[in-house]
């Protein structure tokens, strides 16, 4: 049957642009793959995002570990109508191109 709610589970919702899906660190959605990658891109802005965040992530005494823990991904942007947009998406890393909407308790989408 087309259109069906099976279906649409497989598939995913439509993308709300809430931007809850990108309420983490940049530097905590990045793998091994996506840097190597961007070293092949020549991306050395996003490499030095990466490590510049990590190093602050990593840091024991908190200051900025706790202020950038609560903060959305670096590269998302809100639009004057309150939309999200991924300023790197035609780059953006791994976990972010295979996530579905609706498929997350974090997502507004629902199926």
């Amino acid at each position: 049957m087309e259109g069906s709610k099976g279906e649409e589970r497989r598939r995913g919702a439509e993308c709300l642009r809430c931007g809850r899906c990108c309420r983490q660190p940049f530097a905590h959605q990045v793998s091994p793959d996506d840097l190597a990658r961007w070293g092949e891109e020549q991306r050395y802005d996003l490499l030095s995002a990466e490590q510049e965040e990590r190093r602050a992530l990593d840091d024991p005494a908190g200051g900025l570990l706790a202020w950038r823990k609560h903060q959305p991904c670096r590269f998302c942007s809100t639009a004057a109508d309150g939309r999200t947009a991924c300023d790197i998406y035609s780059t953006r890393p791994r976990v972010c191109r295979l996530f579905i909407p609706g498929r997350s308790r974090l997502c507004s989408a629902r199926i």
